[in-house]
Parts: structure tokens; C-alpha cells; sequence
């Protein structure tokens, strides 16, 4: 079969959609959030991983009526979206779509992609009043512009055994990873909560599972067996409190780490990133919380936007950030009566009365792609869903040695390409280069190894 269909007419009510995403990421958020994207869609959706499949250039895009990218690929990254593809995409004259999360690194390549691509609708995590801000070039003013949630909660219909707050052996559980110090004051939040903790643990005899190091990273059944065996875990928001449009903040944090590499942020806050910090707030609620809430694992949380969602001591432990309260945070965490309350609160507002299900993604994503189409004349020229699959799967065979030698060729190149870039990077020396080469060097494995066994 050849890489285009050829007379065949079909006049269809629903649209075919092609979407770009990492099907085999390797945390189970991405796989969740994919999914809740086309939940209880009345359109075709035809789901394509570019890192794997570095042929789809060669297929015919006049069969979709619109194109979109999961967050998980990255258009204007050659990596995840090979120069081909996006020349072809370029190309294409139907509504493209784009999903997008951490916006706040080099946003000007994001929005030139934009632009080159002619996106039409763009999924945000920035607040609603900061859209025409944060992005404020005017070939992008007409683009619609949609707030999402970073996450939603899956279905709930897996069966959930909650451990009671009184058998729980372990007093806090967490988890995160050190973030640049150009992200900001709030992403360094992440690993404020925890040194703290992990200092204070013993002076307030708190059994504590705390790390924000790669290695200690922990994922599946392992995540959900430590949340639900600990009386309480730590979040802060997600997101960063620096937008960085040219990579200018990058670049002088990183020069300042050069020069001194043992600087520790409130060093390189005072000396670089204070006039940059605050800006623009991109922040929101984590995943993560409602992982929490799903599981009753009661949440210990500096005050914060969290989309709106969350209310201090009703659904989460309020700590301050200078810590002025921790005393008081301890003693309610040796109170099972009031850490059941406040999880069962959490449990009943988050998870139970459905507002922030899967299936709303899936409404506001298909409410957005009408609104796009609303007025629009509807090509009758529409191809079946099934010569679709087709023709998707004819591609996979017809090219299957060329794809395997473009996925050899691109993964050596980013791997010893990222290599050489640690390696001469001047933000860190000696032992603390090594120490994030090998932190490097695991993220990535861990990134590839799903893909390796598809």
C-alpha cells in the first residue's frame, strides 16, 4: 500500500485526529494524563509516539481534520519531534493543537514553534488572566488559549484499600528532585520542605522516608505501597515563579555557578534571579495531590494557589514557609483523629464528588476542538477511521528498517550529545559533575528502557 489513500470518500460525523504523544513515558501520570484526553471523545483519535516511530513523515496528514501534541513531545526539540516530521507538519493546513507543561524554559523557541506551526489552540497551565502575558506575541493574539490542570485523577474504580491513619508505620513519605536554582523561589520550595524535614526529624522524633535525589526515585506499585503506609506526605506547588523567554536567567545562574559551584540558592537568588523572580506565578496543583487524596494520605503543604482547589486545613495541613509552625503541624500529625478527618475531607471534595476526573479533561478538550471547527465549512471528504488504522499500520511495516536506523541514530545523538554537554558545563566541578552525570545518565535510562521493550 502506498504512504497515501487515494479515492476514498467517506462523509463522517466525527473528526479523525492525529495525536503526538510519549505512549511509553515512564511514569504512570503521563499515561494517565493521555488518556483523560480523549476519555469519552466522539472523535477518532489515532495515537502516534514519535520517539518511537520516526517514519511518520511519509503518511498522508490530509486524512486527519486536526493534529495535536501531548505535552510529552516537544515540537520545537528535533529529539522528539524529528526535523521531517515538523517540516511536514508546517506544511499542514488543518487545526493544530498543543498541550504544554514547565513553559517557563526558553519560552521564545516554544512560542516560534508555535507560530511556524500555526497552532490554533493551545492547552496551558498558565492562569487565565496571565494568557496574553505570558504569551504576548501577536501573530499568537487569535490563538485560543484553554487552562488545564496539570493532572486529573484516574478512574477510581480500581479497587483502593486504604491503609487506617493508626497502622500507618512510616510519619512522613516523600518525593521530588532538586530543580535548577534560574527556576526560582517556588520551584526550590520543593526542596526546602524536604531538607527541613529531614533536619528537624529527630529533634521532633519523626520517622521520616524524605528524598529529593534521583537515585531514590520510586515509581508503580512502589509509590502507591509508601504513600499509603505514611501518615502524612509533603507538596508544595508545582511549577516555577521565573519565566524565562531567551534562556537569559539559564545562562547567568549558571555563569554564577561557575564561579562559585558551592553557591546555595539564596547565593545565587541574591546575587542573579531576585529581579527576574515573581514575575509571572506558573504554578499549580500536583498530581501528586491527588494521588494523595485517592490513596487518604493526609498532605502537609505550604499555602499556595493550587488552581483554586484547596483549602488550607481543610483539605491540607497548612505549614508556613519560615516553618514558624511546625510544632504545631507535628502535633496534629500524632493525631489520628484529625488526620483522618482532614484525608477523609480531601478524599470526599477531590476524588469522590468527580470534579477533577478524567472525563472533565476529555469534555474541555472536545468543547475546545468544536469551538475551533464552529462556522468552519466540514471537508466531505472525510476518510473512515479503519483505512486510517490502515494506513498507520502499513507505514510501520513499509519503513520498519529505516525507522529502526533513525531511533539507533537519534539516541546516539542525544545521549553523547547531553554527555558532552555535563561535561563541559562550568555550574558544577569534581565530584558534584559526576554525581549529576550519573544522575543524568539514570533519568535517561529510565526514560528509554519502556520504549526499548515496545
Amino acid at each position: 500500500m502506498s504512504d497515501q489513500i487515494i479515492g476514498v470518500v467517506f462523509v463522517a460525523e466525527n473528526y479523525n485526529i492525529l495525536f503526538l504523544a510519549n505512549t511509553k513515558h515512564y511514569t504512570q501520570c503521563v499515561a494517565d494524563h493521555i488518556e483523560a484526553v480523549q476519555k469519552n471523545s466522539p472523535h477518532n483519535w489515532f495515537l502516534e509516539n514519535p520517539l518511537n516511530n520516526r517514519v511518520l513523515h511519509k503518511l498522508d496528514f490530509g486524512c486527519f481534520d486536526a493534529i495535536g501534541f501531548h505535552y510529552s513531545i516537544r515540537p520545537h526539540d528535533w529529539y522528539y519531534c524529528p526535523t521531517k516530521l515538523y517540516r511536514k507538519l508546517r506544511e499542514y493546513s488543518g487545526l493544530k493543537f498543543l498541550f504544554l507543561q514547565d513553559e517557563y524554559q526558553r519560552v521564545n523557541v516554544t512560542i516560534n514553534a508555535m507560530r511556524e506551526l500555526n497552532v490554533g489552540l493551545l492547552f496551558t497551565c498558565v492562569r487565565p488572566e496571565l494568557h496574553d502575558i505570558a504569551y504576548d506575541d501577536p501573530v499568537l493574539r487569535d490563538m485560543r488559549k484553554v487552562t488545564v490542570l496539570t493532572g486529573y485523577v484516574p478512574d477510581s474504580d480500581q479497587n483502593v484499600q486504604w491503609v487506617p491513619i493508626d497502622q500507618r508505620s512510616t510519619d512522613i513519605f516523600y518525593r521530588s528532585r532538586t530543580c535548577p536554582y534560574w527556576v526560582g523561589r517556588v520551584a526550590n520550595e520543593k526542596v526546602l520542605i524536604a531538607n527541613e524535614f529531614i533536619k528537624r526529624a529527630d529533634k521532633l522524633n519523626l520517622s521520616v522516608d524524605i528524598s529529593v535525589q534521583e537515585k531514590d526515585r520510586v515509581y508503580g506499585e512502589e509509590w502507591t505501597q509508601c504513600m499509603s503506609n505514611c501518615r502524612a506526605t509533603l507538596a508544595t506547588e508545582s511549577g516555577a515563579s521565573i519565566w524565562d523567554r531567551d534562556g537569559e536567567v539559564e545562562r547567568a545562574a549558571d555563569a554564577a555557578l561557575a564561579e562559585n559551584p558551592l553557591a546555595t540558592f539564596e547565593d545565587i537568588y541574591q546575587e542573579v534571579l531576585e529581579p527576574y523572580d515573581g514575575k509571572i506565578m506558573y504554578t499549580a496543583i500536583s498530581p501528586r495531590v491527588f494521588e494523595a487524596a485517592l490513596l487518604k494520605t493526609p498532605l502537609i503543604m505550604f499555602p499556595g494557589w493550587y488552581n483554586g482547589i484547596l483549602e488550607p486545613d481543610v483539605h491540607y495541613i497548612k505549614l508556613e514557609k519560615d516553618f514558624s509552625n511546625i510544632e504545631s503541624v507535628v502535633q496534629r500529625l500524632r493525631d489520628d483523629e484529625a488526620l483522618t478527618t482532614i484525608a477523609d475531607r480531601a478524599f470526599q471534595d477531590l476524588i469522590a464528588s468527580g470534579s477533577y476526573a478524567a472525563d472533565k479533561l476529555g469534555e474541555l478538550v472536545t468543547e475546545s476542538i468544536a469551538g475551533c471547527f464552529e462556522g468552519l465549512p466540514r471537508d466531505n471528504k472525510s476518510v473512515p477511521a479503519s483505512a486510517i488504522s490502515q494506513m498507520l499500520s502499513s507505514n510501520s511495516r513499509s519503513h520498519r528498517f529505516a525507522n529502526a536506523a533513525n531511533n539507533v541514530f537519534a539516541e546516539l545523538r542525544f545521549s553523547v550529545g547531553h554527555f558532552f554537554r555535563l561535561v563541559v558545563s562550568r555550574d558544577c566541578r569534581g565530584i558534584e559533575k559526576w554525581r549529576r552525570l550519573a544522575e543524568s545518565g539514570s533519568r535517561y535510562f529510565s526514560y528509554l528502557k519502556p520504549r526499548l521493550k515496545s
